[in-house]
């Protein structure tokens, strides 16, 4: 199960805003790492893709919650997402947008 997961951190989940700096976010899995609770000895903190992988396991990726999302929406295809756009209206009016309100009584 741990190698699916890393497949699909490696490989499906693409992070809108990328990765941001290695500053905070680090410095608290660095934290953790003294507490005995993760290991990074054997990350190249150095490595982009290294610290891609470390911020969507341990940051990005908050609970099982996020997984299951992660596991449902992998397998959405690209064309799959742009049908479902075009299925949207946007801003444009609804029939029921287009009904003038009843004349008021008067």
């Amino acid at each position: 199960m741990e190698a699916t997961r890393d497949a699909l951190l490696v490989f499906s989940l693409e992070l809108m805003d990328g990765v941001p700096q290695a500053g905070e976010w680090l410095e608290r899995l660095r934290f953790l790492e003294r507490r005995g609770h993760i290991g990074l000895d054997e990350y190249d903190l150095d490595n982009p893709l290294d610290l891609e992988y470390l911020y969507k396991k341990h940051v990005a990726m908050g609970d099982e919650n996020d997984w299951m999302l992660l596991n449902t929406t992998g397998r959405v295809t690209p064309e799959e997402v742009a049908r479902a756009e075009d299925s949207f209206r946007g801003d444009a009016p609804r029939d029921a947008d287009n009904t003038a309100p009843p004349a008021e009584q008067g």
